[in-house]
């Protein structure tokens, strides 16, 4: 029962939480971008945490003052959902997860040889099904006319 999240307490905690992490991430990003220059937002990683930190600050520290009142946008929504990509920021540094990645990388490598096993097999699957279906169908034909007309089970045969 996930009723418990939905209290006010619960909620002011989180989102109390969601504004320190927030300026954590923001306080990290001026740090590298002070420290590394241009080199920073040239990665591919910098230019990531740069984009999720801008979402972040634009949905939890903007919005919420351009949006007062009962005004609800879709634009919103999105934002949030953009917010979940943060984890990724956490779960990259994790040492534990280290052979994870390689093994994500090693499969998206692997994709296009995967789609054309998995088309392999599909096919293969699918003629045999075929086969399997004409055989039991004579096969079962066979046996109800011969059970109840001699005459006609010659012809079938």
């Amino acid at each position: 029962d996930d009723s418990h999240l939905y209290h006010p307490t619960v909620a002011s905690v989180l989102q109390d939480m969601e504004h320190v992490f927030l300026a954590f991430f923001t306080f990290e990003l001026i740090v590298h971008v002070v420290l590394f220059r241009i080199a920073f937002v040239k990665s591919s990683w910098g230019a990531f945490d740069c984009i999720i930190v801008t979402f972040g600050v634009f949905d939890q520290w903007i919005l919420p003052v351009v949006l007062t009142g009962n005004s609800q946008f879709n634009v919103v929504l999105t934002f949030r959902v953009l917010r979940l990509v943060r984890i990724t920021r956490a779960v990259r540094l994790m040492s534990q997860f280290r052979v994870m990645w390689m093994l994500v990388r090693s499969l998206r490598g692997a994709l296009v040889t995967l789609i054309w096993a998995v088309l392999l097999l599909c096919t293969i699957i699918y003629v045999f099904a075929i086969v399997a279906v004409e055989v039991v169908y004579k096969l079962s034909l066979k046996s109800i006319l011969a059970a109840s007309d001699f005459d006609t089970a010659e012809i079938v045969e």
